[in-house]
């Protein structure tokens, strides 16, 4: 989800290649972003590239 995250895919998209809703998504990252101490989209992309 992350490497998708980085090249710019929005929720939705993202939802459409793992088979899963937006709301889904958005769980997800929500729980990234805690992991991980991001704030959001971009923090957590600048630190995987």
């Amino acid at each position: 989800m992350a490497k998708w995250l980085i090249n710019g895919l929005s929720n939705r998209e993202i939802g459409e290649k793992m088979f899963i809703s937006t709301r889904t998504v958005k769980a997800h990252l929500t729980s990234i972003f805690k992991k991980t101490g991001c704030r959001d989209r971009l923090e957590l992309a600048t630190r995987m590239k």
